[in-house]
């Protein structure tokens, strides 16, 4: 298998909503990061690690970050070489733009356009379900995992059902870990690279 470069897109709350992207430390449109013989690509993650709204500006991004840390741990032990990160910064509005890109995901082919990247992984893990009055919010959450293709313009999509665990790296660290590597491995097969 080819290495993979990743370039790390950190979708933060704490961006303003322009719609605009700032994108100043992924390379510039026409060039990619990667070496010769090596797959770039692009790991956009956004999250809040408390329920109800509570989470601070800092806890989101700082939660965002360990997201795109575990993807990018996920990618480089499937493909086994070291990955090369490059942090940008898009708002909250176009990340979630990206993850409603209707088909032919005309969005989401752009950043593969204009970052050179061969595939997107995606993960976005909101508040948990509030199940009513006297119960509260769920103990689980349902993170959304897309890995989208930029050769074949396809994109693969999950929801599965995670469960925080006591002394974690961060909230829901270990079931997410285990539930993205499932994925990434279950569709790795359709990747074009």
């Amino acid at each position: 298998m080819p290495a993979v470069t990743a370039l790390l897109i950190l979708a933060l709350s704490a961006c303003a909503s322009t719609g605009a992207v700032d994108w100043d430390s992924a390379p510039p449109a026409g060039q990619s990061s990667a070496g010769r013989g090596k797959v770039s690509v692009l790991v956009v993650a956004w999250g809040t690690p408390s329920d109800e709204g509570v989470a601070s500006k800092g806890e989101e991004r700082d939660y965002s970050r360990r997201l795109a840390g575990l993807v990018e741990t996920v990618v480089h032990d499937i493909w086994g070489e070291s990955l090369h990160s490059v942090a940008g910064i898009p708002t909250t509005a176009e990340f979630r733009r990206l993850v409603t890109d209707p088909s032919p995901y005309t969005r989401t082919a752009g950043l593969c356009r204009d970052h050179a990247v061969q595939a997107i992984f995606m993960v976005r893990v909101e508040h948990s379900e509030y199940l009513g009055t006297g119960m509260g919010y769920a103990s689980w959450r349902e993170p959304y995992f897309a890995l989208f293709d930029c050769t074949t313009a396809s994109r693969m999509t999950e929801h599965p059902r995670v469960y925080d665990r006591p002394g974690e790296a961060f909230p829901y660290a270990s079931e997410l870990g285990i539930a993205y590597r499932r994925f990434v491995l279950k569709r790795r097969r359709h990747l074009a690279f």
